[in-house]
């Protein structure tokens, strides 16, 4: 063995690590055309092609790897929202809040099986699955009150109520990415991005006709 060649151990633990991408990577797939409740282990090792076996090694039921998808969206989408810096060598607060929907965005409709699966989940008689994507939903909002929390405290937001703010924008973007799916024609992620950053700085009303007299 070389001095740079990689130990068995750790090449061992690469290709566990791949086994498992695919699994998951297929079990996104059936799940997004299928739905939760038709979906079988049968057809997440066919798609995947595994055998039998090999996915126990890894998962228990399928029940598991629809969890283990959920939860590392959540850790994606945590990772691409990142807190805004007003410190004087960063860009403007809201090149930075533009990156962050960009960043979101792009992933979501990227990663078009995991999309359509969450997007999907309200469709399937498997009240579980729908409790668990609900569940998953609460966790992007409670991303979202962090922020709205943490621009309240530096000065960069206005006192809100974080809980109503953060619900409505999480449909907001929810609806965007939807309509981003299934349009025709659909608009660049950066002018969403635009969309909705002037819809969280400006509203949708042209000021001088809403003024109280």
């Amino acid at each position: 063995m070389t001095q740079n060649s990689p130990e068995p151990e750790d090449r061992a633990t690469k290709q566990r690590d791949n086994r498992r991408r695919q699994i998951v990577a297929a079990a996104k797939e059936v799940f997004a055309e299928l739905g939760y409740h038709k979906a079988s282990i049968s057809e997440l090792i066919q798609r995947a092609g595994i055998a039998r076996g090999t996915f126990y090694l890894y998962f228990e039921h399928k029940r598991q790897v629809f969890d283990s998808i959920l939860n590392e969206a959540l850790v994606e989408l945590d990772k691409r929202i990142l807190p805004v810096d007003i410190g004087p060598d960063q860009p403007s607060a809201r090149a930075q809040l533009r990156a962050n929907f960009i960043r979101v965005l792009t992933y979501l409709l990227e990663d078009q099986a995991l999309t359509q699966l969450l997007l999907n989940h309200g469709l399937t008689p498997d009240s579980g699955a729908a409790d668990r994507v609900g569940a998953f939903y609460q966790g992007v909002i409670m991303m979202i009150r962090a922020s709205l929390a943490e621009g309240v405290e530096r000065g960069l937001l206005r006192k809100c109520h974080s809980e109503i703010v953060a619900s409505a924008l999480f449909g907001a973007i929810r609806g965007m990415v939807e309509y981003m799916m299934s349009a025709d024609k659909t608009p660049s992620v950066e002018e969403a991005a635009d969309e909705l950053i002037y819809l969280v700085l400006h509203g949708v009303a042209n000021s001088e006709h809403w003024i109280d007299e």
